[in-house]
């Protein structure tokens, strides 16, 4: 990625072509609405992926090498719902120039996923793995949050 930035863009040209190929087909013969592939929400348009290695490359090689696959498909499905449970917050600023970001689930330690929701809160409906401890939970204003609730019986209720 560093000595051969331009073999990289050409490979990711390459799987971009069989993704979107497979894609389309995918769509077009079973609609466009979905579960997510993790964590499971629901997508009335768009494509979801994970960026799990993102976390091992600094923000140069993001913005040149990641950001336009992922603007790419974004305007191409009319949204994108990503997944990280990489250590990127050197990354979380390029994050808001995705194009219909429509949800970001990171996974992190609780105090990571609260500064995601800060970051985020104007920008990204978000569905942490973390949601908060206690009674009540105290978001950002504006923040838009997924809170899933689950349970095998009453008495094993679990939120987040």
């Amino acid at each position: 990625m560093i000595e051969s930035p331009d073999a990289v863009k050409e490979l990711a040209a390459s799987v971009r072509q069989v993704l979107t190929d497979f894609l389309d087909e995918w769509f077009a013969r079973y609609g466009r609405d979905f579960v997510a592939h993790y964590p499971d929400y629901y997508m009335p348009v768009g494509v979801s992926l994970s960026e799990d290695e993102i976390g091992a490359v600094n923000p140069d090689m993001f913005r040149d090498l990641f950001l336009p696959e992922l603007a790419l498909l974004s305007a191409r499905y009319g949204g994108i719902g990503m997944h990280c449970c990489a250590n990127a917050r050197h990354h979380w600023q390029a994050w808001r120039e995705i194009p219909d970001l429509r949800l970001l689930n990171v996974v992190q330690p609780p105090q990571e996923s609260a500064a995601a929701y800060g970051v985020f809160a104007d920008h990204t409906a978000q569905m942490h793995n973390w949601c908060g401890d206690g009674g009540s939970w105290q978001f950002p204003e504006g923040a838009r949050v997924v809170i899933s609730a689950g349970a095998d019986s009453p008495a094993s209720r679990r939120w987040c």
